[in-house]
This record gives C-alpha cells, structure tokens and sequence, in this order.
C-alpha cells in the first residue's frame, strides 16, 4: 500500500460569518457560521442575520484580515477591545467593505498593513473610535461615505487616500491626509500645530479633506 500525507496551507483564508439574528458577543463561537474570528487570514462577513439593528461587542483584542458588510439594517461594531485589520500577501490586502447600508465601528480600530476601505454608493461606514492607521495607508474607494469621528493616528508615513465619494468627520488628525473627490460641507475654527514630524489638525465643527497632496486645509 501507500501512505499519502495532506496538509492545509496555512496561510489559505478562512470565512467566519454572522449568525445571530441580535447582536452578540464577537468572542462566543456559537455566534459565527466557522471559527471565532481572530487571524490575519480571516474573513468576517456580517451579512443578512440580522433582522433589526444589532451590535456586536468585543472585550477583547482581535485581528482579521477583512471585515464585509451586506445587509440594509445597521451593524454597529463596539467594545473595548481593538480590532485589527492585517493583510496577508498569500490571500488579499486588509480590507473594509460596505456594500449595502450604513455601518458604525464603536470599537479601537488600528491598521496592521495598508488596507482598502470600499463604500458603495448609497452606504455609509463610520468611525466612532480611535483609528490608528500605524503608518499604513488606508486608501477609501466606492462612492458612499466614509466618516471618521474619533482621532486619527497616522504614524510614520501612514495616509488616508480618498480616491472617491465622500470623506468626512470630526475630531483630532495626527499626519497625511490626501482627498481627490468631494469635500464635506462644514465650518468653524481650524487649530494647525506643527510638529517635528507631522501636523496636528483639529477642526471644531468639520473636517476638511481637499483635493491637493499636501498639507493643506480649509474650512468651507
């Protein structure tokens, strides 16, 4: 006879999705269709579980490779502890997707690697926490609206590229911004402070993301 060894390949993506009709706790496993979600080769779809808004909470740290949303009634991501989007070059890049409805993260979110951040038309995708980008690239695409309300970290070299639909938020900006498509209506007082290695941006009322590769602001 013959023995035959098989193997799984370790970096092959793996799916977890919602199942919850409510929210939940993103670490009990019997909320997810596959593993509770907590690698770099995973991908997390909250799809059409749901049948009113529900939140899903997190306590504790977690990473994955993308986060997807396809459903028309709101998830909202909360919690203390920080979700971490990183890429993995044998799958795909980190990425956020919105491809129906208007979605909030409430939860820490930090960048491990450059991540997409695709908003369809008519979606919505909103931070309401921190969002450290850890000198990673978040490059936002799709014609819906991405809305970043909590502070933004860039570090080293991190940068926000919105290449299309609406960039918008409120709240303190550490580093590069680059905007080619619409700016947010808003106004108020504008504070720039200069620092060794980046600037300091913090608008009172709206922030002000134009089409232009350097550090330049405006209030409308």
């Amino acid at each position: 006879g013959e023995i035959r060894f098989y193997t799984t390949d370790p970096t092959a993506a793996t799916m977890s999705t919602w199942n919850q009709a409510g929210g939940g706790s993103w670490n009990q496993s019997s909320n997810w269709s596959g593993s509770v979600p907590d690698s770099d080769r995973v991908q997390v779809t909250f799809g059409d579980a749901i049948a009113a808004t529900g939140t899903v909470f997190t306590d504790q740290d977690v990473t994955v490779h993308s986060v997807t949303f396809v459903n028309p009634i709101r998830y909202i991501l909360a919690g203390g502890g920080t979700v971490t989007l990183s890429g993995n070059t044998s799958v795909t890049s980190a990425s956020l997707t919105t491809l129906l409805g208007d979605h909030e993260v409430q939860a820490p979110v930090a960048l491990a690697s450059d991540t997409s951040a695709s908003v369809s038309t008519g979606t919505s995708l909103t931070f309401n926490n921190s969002l450290d980008l850890g000198g990673n690239t978040l490059t936002k695409t799709g014609g819906g609206t991405l809305t970043v309300n909590g502070p933004l970290t860039t570090g080293t070299g991190g940068t926000v590229d919105c290449l299309a639909g609406t960039c918008n938020g409120t709240g303190t900006v550490v580093g590069n911004l680059i905007n080619g498509s619409i700016v947010a209506p808003g106004g108020g007082d504008v504070t720039v402070v200069p620092e060794p290695s980046s600037w300091m941006i913090y608008l009172h009322n709206s922030l002000q993301w134009l089409p232009h590769t350097t550090k330049l602001w405006k209030i409308a």
